[in-house]
């Protein structure tokens, strides 16, 4: 039986396995690639749209906000 474009094997032996050991239904992702983005990766569309934070005061709080480059 043909699912999408990949074809299960174990659909008539839930118990089968592949050369590792894992079912072979379940698609195992590798942790061994380093998938963090850095800081600066993570800001590059803030500091693209917005301006520079400001911090403004409400109710004895203070909170950054930011104004959009867009929008103004």
């Amino acid at each position: 039986m043909i699912i999408g474009k990949t074809q299960h094997a174990s659909l008539g032996n839930p118990d089968a396995t592949d050369s590792d050991g894992f079912l072979i239904d379940i698609d195992v992702q590798s942790i061994a690639e380093d998938n963090t983005k850095s800081r600066e990766d993570r800001t590059q569309d803030i500091k693209e749209f917005f301006y520079p934070s400001f911090d403004k005061i409400i109710q004895g709080r203070t909170k950054k906000y930011r104004k959009c480059k867009k929008c103004l």
